[in-house]
């Protein structure tokens, strides 16, 4: 009885032996090229991708020197999954989630929290304070979580009262309208937290905040030691816009900022490697806008499978040079010129010059008074960008974008216009009495303004200098 029940044991045994050597079989020689498949189709759904950041082209005048250009700096980054944790709402998300998840534990929220503060006690060795990082946390954890509370109230059933009152346009509703209907469908509070935590696919809450500058070569090489493998640090660098002439032709050059514009967004729409992404800047003024197309990088990218390998990469192309036909060294003296009373009476004034190369038409120096500083243009926008009128509206370009009378211009082309026709020889004599013109003859603005006259100007020379109509 014994051996008839051991020999059925080896049968079973063997048959299901049998049947996984058989499996196995098929999967590495019948069906393999189908289950390699299925494996790379399951590393590409959790594949990830990271893009660089795009580099502008510089700014060159006449001779090539640098008007405008990128330059590296380095920021250490956190990521909103780690800072999350700082957030009492996630918090109590967490803590009150009817089936919590694996990191959702008191133990894993206590030990998550506990890093994040290990972190930013790490991070005052780079000379920002505790409350300066964790008001730029709080930022970003603030502008997340009213992210996450926006997706949650459309997901669910929005007042199509309040949808009709916008045009049916979600995005266009504020979000006090939007959490006053998310409060009213949802009386409790808690019931608004496990909504907001429900929403866990969104792509920006991949994103990363730049909480400090690391200024020095060391301090960078020092971040990377200390965060060597901590999940949600990471070194990147930025491509800030550098200046090296300040405020010299600052009109001409222009200055890049935050491309929130959905205008701007549009420019590059179709190019997925030139796109604006959240933190990118365009051009906002000068050549810096006018060239956008050309100075505008595309960024490189890789992506990586679950294993970490790389699948694809795209090498980053740097965006291309304009050049101007501007001076700035000639431009850097006429506008010295302009503020110096010692050359220029009226020096206080707002003020313009232009200086052409008559042979070839090319502008030398575009110079308008008062100016600004491009490499502080953010710090200083409400002063320069003042549309009250209470400043004396630094952002206008007195040479372009005022309309001004052509005035004197206008006089030598008078002048060799009657010279050639023979009606006035150049050393004639052109009185300026105090008195009106003849009838059918302008009057001098002298007299116009205040009723006196320039005298006897001598010659025509000496009336164009006298800028005497």
């Amino acid at each position: 009885m014994f051996e008839k029940r051991l020999r059925i044991f080896i049968g079973l045994s063997l048959l299901m032996l049998a049947v996984c050597v058989g499996r196995l079989a098929q999967m590495q020689f019948v069906n393999r090229s189908a289950v390699e498949r299925a494996i790379r189709t399951l590393k590409d759904e959790w594949s990830r991708s990271s893009q660089f950041t795009t580099v502008r082209g510089k700014i060159l005048d006449r001779k090539g020197r640098v008007l405008a250009l990128d330059e590296p700096r380095f920021y250490l980054h956190i990521s909103y999954r780690l800072s999350s944790i700082l957030d009492e709402r996630v918090r109590r998300a967490a803590r009150e989630a009817t089936n919590p998840a694996k990191d959702e534990t008191p133990e894993a929220l206590q030990s998550r929290l506990d890093e994040v503060n290990i972190v930013l006690d790490k991070c005052t060795a780079f000379n920002m304070s505790r409350a300066d990082m964790e008001k730029r946390l709080g930022e970003l954890n603030d502008r997340m979580w009213n992210l996450r509370s926006f997706v949650a109230w459309v997901r669910g059933e929005p007042d199509p009262n309040l949808l009709t009152e916008y045009g049916g346009r979600v995005n266009s509703i504020p979000l006090s309208r939007a959490m006053e209907d998310f409060a009213g469908r949802f009386s409790d509070e808690s019931q608004r937290l496990q909504a907001v935590r429900a929403i866990d696919d969104l792509r920006e809450l991949n994103a990363s905040i730049a909480l400090l500058e690391l200024y020095e070569d060391d301090d960078v090489f020092a971040a990377q030691v200390e965060f060597l493998g901590v999940s949600g640090v990471e070194i990147l660098p930025q491509a800030d816009r550098n200046y090296p002439y300040g405020p010299v032709a600052c009109h001409v050059i222009g200055w890049v900022g935050p491309a929130k514009n959905p205008a701007y967004r549009e420019l590059f729409a179709d190019e997925p490697l030139a796109s604006y992404l959240e933190d990118d800047v365009c051009g906002r003024d000068g050549t810096e806008y006018v060239c956008e197309a050309i100075l505008r990088g595309r960024r490189g990218g890789v992506t990586y499978d679950i294993d970490k390998n790389v699948i694809s990469r795209t090498p980053p192309q740097f965006g291309g040079d304009v050049g101007l036909t501007l001076d700035i060294e000639l431009q850097k003296t006429i506008e010295e010129m302009l503020v110096d009373p010692n050359v220029n009476p009226l020096s206080k004034n707002d003020s313009a010059a232009v200086v052409l190369d008559v042979p070839t038409g090319d502008v030398l120096v575009l110079a308008s008074q008062p100016r600004f500083d491009l490499n502080h243009v953010l710090e200083e926008y409400p002063k320069i960008y003042d549309y009250n009128n209470t400043s004396p509206q630094l952002w206008r370009s007195r040479a372009m974008n005022t309309p001004y009378p052509p005035g004197s211009v206008a006089k030598p082309l008078i002048l060799v216009a009657g010279l050639e026709a023979g009606a006035i020889r150049a050393d004639d004599v052109i009185p300026c009495p105090a008195a009106p013109a003849p009838p059918g003859w302008p009057n001098c603005l002298i007299w116009l303004r205040h009723r006196t006259g320039h005298g006897e100007l001598n010659n025509a020379r000496n009336a164009l200098k006298g800028s005497c109509n």
